[in-house]
């Protein structure tokens, strides 16, 4: 059984034998005759036995059964009160042992509608709590989910009704009520607990404080919160002497040695260093994006540095972990000079950094498209590490952005040729082997370096090429589908025209009807090839038709396949004419003649959102803008939910295509849908408020939707009202019960005026609740 904490006004250097034979016989008695009944309870729960009726006597089943019965805690309380003082002192134990084992789902409700000072000693409210949350442990995961989420509001609730210091609850309750927790809840409820002194050892703050954490809005309370057990020092509250656990549940210790004393905590100690070292990881670990404000992050990237600095002042050395999660959080601002001082700081501190923070580099390097950054990369990296295949991914797909870049710091516009795939190739072939990647590619499709253009990007990297390590002809490594997906979205890249585009899809669906092994797997992991190509096309104006047909295959293939492995999907039930009718423009295909899917040895993968994403997007460029919202509901019909750039492209795209009104109901079904706006939805939303039509649309729509959020907190405020009335009502009712027949008259004339009040009280309910009605109607109309 777990340690369980008994409350003795205990005074300094009095021994605690003393201090016990002050407690009042009856009280005494009543938390003997407490501990051996919940004993009982905590066994039969541990074996699985609460809720039966064998060897457990239920007192107060009559009292729980009719208090359950009631429903709201107002109520309850209410029924509560008519009993005098002595009988709820002389019940109330019993009760809730009875609700802990017949109904432990209820007893939080029934605990907050009875407990009071008079008459629920803190031990015995400190025992349930235990109890529940040691019995909500042990159900399946979506009932203990929804038992377990109402403690943290029953604590709370008590430590609000309660002066400071009247509860003192275990460490690792605490410290588990903590851990299922959401990090504003965690918030509240340490706060509460810090102002109203309750004893908290650092364990038990470190579990807050890794839980506050996990939100960037918690980073800087639970900052805090590692610098006060730092700064008060790691000790660990005890009374000295033999600790002999009793029947009470207490610890009792020798006369000679009642003091309290404190053990120091060595902040060596491997374990201790190992939890400091996780919650410092937490705290600097940001979500992507935190630096835009998304998540109503209050972090800048200075602030983000303080805390840092707040930590490496504690003492304690951070290990890498802690230091490439605080890389990471750097490297997502793009701040790559930042990231590169925090490198060397690491260095200087001896840590020697491994794959991850190399890869983190290159990661920032490639989306900042800095050539600079990319080659440093390379050259820091120790030549363990330019082992790595995942090292040689990233830098080709830095290669990729870095020409992009380029290309759009020129001025260079789609359609367009980005010609990264030669020096791509040259990286390629010191690592890879070239057979996989010659099948893939066609050799009557090969790609001649472009040498009349001078380009920035190819000059700095040229020299380092020629320095990269070079494995042997039988070193080298059998290429991955993800870096032959690289590969093949470079080449697509650089394909110039719209005609070699279209004759390399036709080499691609021969690979895919001859089964090539290469193709396949590609193919099992991602619709890259499919997006890449559709990208491509739908660049070149006049080329919709060809994406259409595109996604028509991938539809048509997937179904087939699906058919052919037993796969029950609804896409296998889509014929060639159905999708067509559906997505192209054209019932004539520019594609080459497709092979049938019954040939292919494995299922064919659905268009993903990203594909869809791109239809859509081409869809736009062609100023087909009607067929956008079409295109949206196809996707949820063949299993692709659309994401936050599905609803961007819709915006955006009917932004653009001057469909104000459409954007504006576009967006408010965005919102409804409970999505946060990113900076991208933003702009659009500011580039819509600048039309007079529109920004009235957008702000009548805001004053409606406010107006309905108002409404359903007026409703909660009348509902609580009519429950206090009703409550109020019962109560002189039971009241006036008892005095007799003699006052029937007085109890009528007080019936008649207490529901009199009650019609005064809520006579503007019913207009109230047709003004939500119309609300809510103008809503769904929206």
């Amino acid at each position: 059984m777990r340690q369980r904490i008994r409350v003795v006004h205990w005074r300094p250097g009095e021994p605690v034998e003393e201090t016990l034979k002050k407690v009042p016989r009856e009280v005494e008695e009543a938390f003997q005759a407490w501990d051996r009944k919940f004993r009982v309870l905590w066994y039969r729960m541990k074996s699985g036995q609460t809720g039966k009726t064998d060897n457990f006597k239920g007192k107060g089943m009559r009292d729980v059964k009719a208090l359950l019965q009631r429903d709201s805690i107002w109520s309850m309380t209410a029924a509560w009160f008519t009993k005098d003082l002595e009988w709820r002192k002389r019940n109330w134990a019993d009760m809730m042992l009875s609700a802990m084992n017949f109904y432990p789902e209820r007893t939080p409700e029934l605990l907050l509608a009875t407990i009071e000072p008079r008459v629920t000693p803190s031990e015995f409210v400190v025992d349930i709590m235990c109890f529940l949350f040691e019995q909500s442990s042990q159900l399946p995961a979506r009932e203990r989910g929804k038992q377990q989420a109402a403690i943290p509001h029953v604590l709370l609730e008590l430590l609000d009704r309660f002066p400071s210091k009247y509860f003192t609850f275990p460490q690792w309750l605490l410290g588990r009520v903590f851990s299922i927790s959401q990090p504003p809840l965690v918030k509240k409820l340490y706060r509460a607990l810090y102002t109203r002194a309750h004893p908290l050892d650092w364990n038990t703050k470190f579990k807050a404080a890794s839980c506050l954490a996990r939100d960037v809005k918690g980073k800087e309370l639970a900052l805090k919160i590692l610098e006060r057990v730092m700064e008060n020092g790691l000790r660990m509250e005890f009374l000295r002497g033999q600790r002999t656990p009793t029947f009470l549940g207490i610890d009792r210790v020798s006369k000679a040695e009642g003091e309290r004393v404190y053990q120091w905590v060595n902040v060596n100690d491997p374990n201790f260093r190992l939890r400091f070292a996780e919650l410092a990881t937490a705290i600097v670990s940001m979500p992507e994006g935190w630096r835009q404000g998304g998540d109503g992050s209050p972090f800048t990237l200075q602030s983000l540095n303080d805390m840092y600095k707040r930590l490496i002042g504690l003492g304690i050395p951070l290990n890498l972990k802690t230091q490439t999660a605080m890389l990471q959080a750097i490297c997502s601002t793009g701040e790559l000079e930042a990231a590169w001082n925090l490198y060397h700081d690491m260095l200087e501190q001896g840590i020697k950094p491994d794959e991850r923070v190399y890869l983190i580099l290159l990661n920032a390097a490639k989306h900042a498209g800095s050539i600079e950054s990319t080659i440093r990369v390379i050259l820091e990296a120790p030549a363990e590490v330019l082992q790595s295949h995942y090292i040689w991914n990233e830098f080709l797909s830095t290669v990729i952005q870095v020409a992009i870049k380029e290309c759009n710091e020129r001025g260079i516009r789609p359609p367009r040729t980005i010609p990264a795939f030669d020096f791509m190739l040259r990286i390629y072939e010191k690592f890879f082997k070239l057979e996989p990647l010659n099948k893939l590619l066609p050799s009557h499709l090969l790609i001649h370096p472009d040498n009349t253009t001078h380009w920035e990007w190819k000059a700095k990297l040229a020299v380092v090429i020629d320095k990269l390590p070079a494995r042997e002809p039988n070193e080298l490594v059998d290429p991955r589908a993800d870096t032959l997906g690289i590969m093949f979205h470079g080449y697509v890249k650089a394909l110039s025209n719209a005609s070699l585009l279209v004759s390399f899809y036709a080499h691609f669906r021969t690979l895919l009807k001859n089964g090539d092994p290469h193709v396949l797997e590609l193919l099992r992991h991602t619709t890259l090839p499919y997006d890449t190509i559709i990208k491509a096309v739908t660049e070149h104006p006049g080329l919709l038709r060809v994406a259409a047909d595109i996604l028509n295959d991938m539809l048509r293939d997937a179904g087939a396949s699906s058919a052919i492995t037993g796969a029950r999907d609804r896409s296998g039930e889509i014929s060639k004419q159905q999708t067509e009718q559906e997505i192209s423009t054209s019932p004539s295909s520019s594609t080459p003649s497709q092979p049938s899917s019954a040939e292919a040895p494995f299922v064919h993968p659905l268009p993903s959102v990203h594909t869809w994403n791109t239809v859509l997007r081409g869809f736009f460029m062609e100023r087909r803008v009607r067929q956008g919202w079409r295109i949206f509901e196809l996707m949820r019909q063949h299993g692709a939910e659309p994401n936050k750039v599905t609803w961007n492209t819709l915006i955006a795209g009917y932004t653009a295509s001057g469909e104000n009104e459409l954007a504006v109901q576009t967006l408010i079904k965005f919102e409804k849908l409970g999505l946060k706006a990113d900076w991208y939805t933003q702009r659009q939303m500011s580039i819509l408020s600048k039309h007079e039509p529109t920004r009235e649309m957008m702000e009548r729509a805001h004053n409606e939707r406010t107006a309905i959020r108002l409404t359903r907190k007026e409703i909660r405020r009348v509902r609580k009202r009519l429950v206090k009335l009703e409550a109020r009502k019962e109560e002189i009712l039971r009241k006036l019960n008892k005095l007799g027949p003699a006052t029937a008259a007085a109890q009528a004339k007080t019936k008649a005026e207490t529901e009199t009040g009650a019609r005064e009280e809520l006579s503007p309910t019913a207009d109230f609740f047709q003004m939500y009605d119309e609300l809510i109607f103008q809503a769904e109309q929206l």
